[in-house]
């Protein structure tokens, strides 16, 4: 059984790269988001912003749980979010 999720992403048109990236479920919840911190650069620090240990060890039992009901892969269809810039 596969997982479908949907990634959008916002490009800033003006730096050509990626700005902004979310996992959407079913749903439509955000699962997961990351952005540049080239805004905000005093925020890159553990447990703030960036991704840690017990988000990894999370990210993990996640996959457990969703192996246990029967999934085997996850796909993904992108979507661009329109930048504003």
């Amino acid at each position: 059984m596969e997982l479908e999720l949907k990634v959008l992403e916002e490009i800033d048109t003006y730096e050509d790269e990626v700005r902004y990236q979310e996992i959407n479920d079913k749903e439509n919840n955000i699962a997961f988001s990351v952005s540049n911190m080239d805004f905000c650069p005093e925020d890159a620090i553990i447990g703030r912003s960036l991704f840690t240990a017990i988000d990894y060890i999370n990210t993990l039992n996640k996959g457990i749980e969703l192996a246990k009901k029967g999934y085997e892969k996850v796909i993904f269809k992108k979507e661009k979010i329109n930048d504003e810039n």
